[in-house]
This record gives structure tokens, C-alpha cells and sequence, in this order.
């Protein structure tokens, strides 16, 4: 099998990266883009870094976190709309600089890699509240990232590293086994 290098990002202002080859220990960071700067300047600096790690550290595939939409048309927000698929196109004109097929780009709603890395898509039902939940959500991938030993900043990081892992996992199946502690590969 042809070693496959895996880049993840959870787009934002303050977007998560993480890459790495499955089964080793990933490289997360964040890279925070300032929300005062125009749409196209925003997005134009995030396509930037995304190539910058392509070339600098050969990356083979690419796991996007897909964008949330509303499907209440009464809470459809255009403005929010435009910002999160302008955050994938700019990853996905990365990707196409850099030589990264379409069939190596694969945008990810957050409930699949959510099942793989938390083993749950929504947070329990006794938590009430949208920003609550999400908050919830957040705060698990921190400490699912602490049990596997993995240093991270903040949430969004986080995030790209737990989609790191499903993307490795997608790309070299039973990779994360490496990365889990002894005492739950007992379970498996």
C-alpha cells in the first residue's frame, strides 16, 4: 500500500489543521484569520496556508469539515452561507493548486466523524440549549484528543484532529488501533 499523508481542516476563522500519516502522531494547530478582514482577503489567506502545508509536508488527501445548513427557511442566514462555502471553496482551490485530485478531497459532515471519534453525533438529551449542545460537542473532542495523548489549543483544533483520524481511517483502515491506550484496545 502506498503510504497516503493526510491533511484535515475544520474551516473558520479560527480554523483547525491537522495532518499527519495514519497511524503516526499528528501535527494540530490552529490558524486564526482575522474575522475584521474582507470575505475575499479571509479566504484568500486560508487557501494560502492550506497550500503552504500541501507542499511543505506532501499531502496526499484532504478531509474538509462540510458546512451546516439550516434547513428551516426561516432561519436561513445568507450572509453565514456565503462565509462557510466560501471556506470550502477556498480549500478546495488549495487543493487544485497543489496537484490534490477531486477524488483525494472529501468533505465530511461532522456526524461521521463525530460516530467514529466520539461514538455519538449529539450531545445527551438532558442538555438543553443549541449553544449548549455544541458546546458539549466541543468540549468531548477536547478530551477525546487528551486520551489519546494529542496537545491541543482549543476546540477547532480539536476538531481537525478527531477528522484527521476518521481520514485516516478511511484512507489505511485500522490505523487508529496504534493510537488508542491499552487499556481500550481491550474492549475492541
Amino acid at each position: 500500500m502506498t503510504p497516503v499523508r493526510v491533511l484535515a481542516i475544520d474551516p473558520g476563522s479560527n480554523a483547525g489543521v491537522c495532518w499527519g500519516d495514519p497511524g503516526g502522531k499528528p501535527v494540530i494547530r490552529s490558524i486564526r484569520i482575522d474575522s475584521k478582514m474582507s470575505l475575499g482577503r479571509r479566504f484568500c489567506l486560508l487557501e494560502g496556508e492550506i497550500r503552504r502545508i500541501i507542499s511543505t509536508y506532501e499531502i496526499d488527501a484532504v478531509f474538509a469539515e462540510s458546512v451546516w445548513v439550516s434547513r428551516d427557511p426561516t432561519k436561513l442566514d445568507t450572509k453565514s452561507l456565503a462565509i462557510q462555502f466560501g471556506w470550502q471553496s477556498s480549500i478546495a482551490m488549495a487543493c487544485e493548486k497543489e496537484g490534490i485530485q477531486a477524488d483525494n478531497l472529501h468533505v465530511i459532515p461532522p456526524d461521521e466523524w463525530r460516530k467514529l471519534a466520539l461514538e455519538r453525533t449529539k450531545a445527551p438529551k438532558h442538555i438543553k440549549g443549541a449553544a449548549e449542545r455544541r458546546a458539549w460537542l466541543k468540549n468531548a473532542a477536547l478530551t477525546e484528543c487528551q486520551i489519546r495523548g494529542w496537545t491541543v489549543t482549543n476546540h477547532d483544533a480539536a476538531e481537525s484532529a478527531l477528522l484527521w483520524e476518521f481520514g485516516c481511517e478511511f484512507v489505511q483502515p485500522k490505523a487508529t488501533l496504534n493510537r488508542l491506550p491499552l487499556f481500550q484496545l481491550a474492549t475492541l
